[in-house]
C-alpha cells in the first residue's frame, strides 16, 4: 500500500468516527423533542470540513430569512449541508417573534427586522460547526439577507433561545474520545437507541435510562 493510498484510510477512518460519534449524540436530541434527523448519505474525505480531523464535535444555526423562505430555498440549502457532511439535528419552520429575534440577534450583527416571520430554522452539527457552517455560506455565495449562520461565539445561545431541551455541549473528536466511546459504549449506546426507536416508549428517556441500567456489563452481581 502506497503512503497516499494510507493516509487517505486514516482520514477516511477519522471522519467516519467522527461522524459515528455526532450521530450518537444526535440520536439523544431525537429522542428529546421527536423530530427526525437527516444524515448526509455519505463522507468523503477529502470534500468536506465539517467532519475533520481536528475541532469538537458542535452545533450551530442556521436560518433561512422569512423573505428567502421557500420549498425551493429550503430543499436547496439542506441538500449543501448534507454534501458537505453535516449532519441535520433540527429544521422547521416557525414564526419568530420580534423579542425572540431581539434575543437571537444580541451581540452579533445580524439585523432583527429580517428575522420576523415565518422562517426556516436548521440546527446542525459538525466539527467546529459554526465555523464549518460560515465556510459553506462564503462558498455558496449565500446572502445575508436571506441566510444568517451562528457566529462562534453565539451558537449555543442562539440554540438555547430556539431549542432549550437541545444539548448544546460539545463533545470532543480527536482519537483518544472516539477510542473510548466506541470500546466501551458505542455498542450499548446503539443497540438501546435502536430499541426505542422500534418500540416508540411514552416516555422515552426513562426507557433508554433503565436499558441502560439493566444491560450495563459492570453491574454488580445481585446476591441470591
Amino acid at each position: 500500500m502506497s503512503m497516499e493510498e494510507g493516509i487517505r484510510r486514516k482520514r477516511r477512518a477519522i471522519n467516519e468516527g467522527a461522524a459515528a460519534t455526532c450521530s450518537l449524540v444526535c440520536a439523544r436530541d431525537v429522542l428529546r423533542s421527536s423530530q427526525s434527523v437527516h444524515l448526509p448519505s455519505r463522507l468523503t474525505p477529502m470534500s468536506t470540513t465539517a467532519f475533520g480531523a481536528d475541532g469538537d464535535i458542535s452545533k450551530a444555526l442556521a436560518i433561512i430569512a422569512p423573505a428567502a423562505n421557500t420549498e425551493e430555498k429550503r430543499s436547496a440549502v439542506v441538500r449543501v449541508l448534507l454534501k458537505d457532511g453535516f449532519v441535520i439535528v433540527r429544521q422547521e419552520t416557525r414564526v419568530i417573534t420580534k423579542d425572540v429575534a431581539m434575543k437571537l440577534c444580541a451581540g452579533t450583527s445580524w439585523v432583527a427586522s429580517t428575522l420576523v416571520g415565518s422562517a426556516c430554522l436548521i440546527a446542525v452539527a459538525a466539527s467546529n460547526a459554526a465555523q464549518s457552517l460560515e465556510s459553506t455560506k462564503a462558498a455558496q455565495g449565500w446572502s445575508s439577507g436571506d441566510i444568517v449562520v451562528s457566529p462562534a461565539d453565539h451558537a449555543s445561545a442562539q440554540l438555547s433561545v430556539l431549542f432549550p431541551r437541545m444539548s448544546v455541549d460539545a463533545i470532543p473528536s480527536n482519537a483518544e474520545a472516539r477510542e473510548f466511546v466506541n470500546g466501551h459504549l458505542k455498542t450499548l449506546l446503539v443497540k438501546g437507541l435502536t430499541l426505542a426507536a422500534k418500540q416508540k416508549p411514552s416516555n422515552a428517556v426513562q426507557f433508554f435510562a433503565e436499558f441502560l441500567m439493566e444491560n450495563n456489563p459492570r453491574r454488580p452481581p445481585v446476591a441470591v
